[in-house]
């Protein structure tokens, strides 16, 4: 089974938090894992239309 890395950023593009996040998902990645970055300020979140309070995400293209 192949196992997934998902990293969360919601800090500025190619900063300092970035920076070492990047750093770990490529190392990560020469270890056979998959990766992926998602930030959060490129997201488009809302709450949730079934009960109205839980956020949910949904990805900007």
């Amino acid at each position: 089974m192949s196992k997934k890395i998902v990293a969360f950023s919601v800090g500025k593009v190619n900063r300092d938090t970035e920076t070492y996040i990047k750093i770990a998902l490529a190392k990560a990645q020469k270890m056979a894992c998959g990766v992926e970055l998602i930030r959060l300020n490129r997201c488009d979140l809302r709450l949730c239309k079934a009960c109205g309070h839980i956020p949910y995400m949904k990805k900007r293209l």
